[in-house]
């Protein structure tokens, strides 16, 4: 009998590998195939070759991962902008396919000929963080600490461009540090200055550029809280609280638990200062989920600040920054 015939590559396709270790299901191959030819359609532009990017995906449920197979090596490589895209909840992750049977993680460095996609849309955060002059490191972080509360907190300062938290393989709990990088090189300051040495539960958080010669002491900081230190932030500070974890989207829908949830948090806060305006965005909102809060001086916002940092609230650990107040009054959340 003759042998089964082999599956023969179209010429010039090139593959890209696809982790999805994090999602609670298994995807089918449809589904990544359409959900890459909608993404590419979209991020591409008007002057993209009409038809299907990906010409076929292989699957592999066990080990979680899968390849996309794209009909050019020009879309492959456009499609690893697409690292860190949601997908069904999750983020995936995407590099360079060495073999197949083997991940290929992209170079911190690609020097990339082919048109770059118009991600900015698309709100993708990179699981990748390249080396560079803007590569943030987050240390002595709870270990209670999810990504999403993480990227919440870094992101009071300005939109991420990538972001990895070091997790426990066995628990999946953080290891207590990550690495960041802002789209905006210009924030990368204001932030190390404003969450450098905040408290979160029993921590004072570390956060510097990240130095390559120093990976070794940056990956395992001691607890400062332990050393008997506390660290002290050099961010000038200003009379505008931005408060994280203290509301949810759920919280926010009923009109009467808003309002009721908004005086709370006003009478609180008016504890420590003089509260001159509250803004708790509601679902639909730029910014709900954060609460800001102005004070009359820099007194009280210092105060409340000291007092709500750290603190637990509906088994939520209160998160507070302080935020620019000329971005507060122009309602920029």
């Amino acid at each position: 009998m003759p042998g089964a015939a082999a599956v023969v590559a179209p010429t010039g396709e090139a593959k890209i590998y696809c982790g999805f270790g994090a999602l609670n299901f298994n995807p089918s191959e449809t589904e990544l195939k359409q959900f890459f030819n909608v993404t590419m359609v979209a991020a591409q532009g008007e002057d993209r070759v009409p038809g299907d990017s990906v010409t076929r995906v292989f699957l592999d449920v066990v080990k979680r991962y899968a390849f996309i197979h794209f009909r050019t090596p020009d879309e492959a490589e456009q499609a690893l902008d697409l690292d860190g895209i949601m997908f069904r909840g999750c983020r995936l992750k995407l590099g360079r396919a060495i073999s197949n049977n083997a991940q290929g993680a992209a170079p911190a460095n690609i020097a990339r000929p082919v048109k770059p996609l118009n991600i900015d849309r698309l709100g993708i955060i990179k699981t990748h963080v390249p080396d560079g002059p803007n590569k943030i490191y987050i240390g002595g972080l709870p270990q209670t600490l999810t990504d999403d509360q993480v990227k919440e907190l870094l992101q009071t300062y300005g939109p991420l461009r990538a972001f990895f938290m070091f997790k426990d393989f066995n628990t999946g709990l953080s290891r207590g540090y990550a690495f960041a990088e802002y789209r905006e090189p210009h924030v990368t300051q204001a932030a190390i200055r404003g969450l450098n040495g905040i408290k979160i539960g029993d921590r004072n958080i570390q956060v510097s550029l990240h130095d390559p010669s120093l990976s070794s002491q940056q990956l395992e900081p001691p607890n400062l809280v332990d050393l008997g230190l506390s660290a002290v932030p050099t961010q000038a500070e200003t009379k505008c609280l931005c408060l994280l974890q203290m509301v949810t989207q759920d919280d926010l829908v009923d009109d009467a638990e808003f309002s009721e949830i908004r005086d709370d948090i006003k009478e609180e806060c008016g504890n420590y200062g003089s509260v001159t305006d509250i803004v708790v965005p509601r679902p639909g909102e730029k910014g709900v989920g954060k609460v800001f809060v102005m004070f009359s001086d820099v007194s009280g916002s210092r105060k409340a600040k000291g007092a709500l940092e750290g603190r637990q609230f509906m088994s939520r650990t209160v998160l507070v920054t302080f935020y620019d107040e000329a971005k507060f009054a122009a309602r920029e959340f």
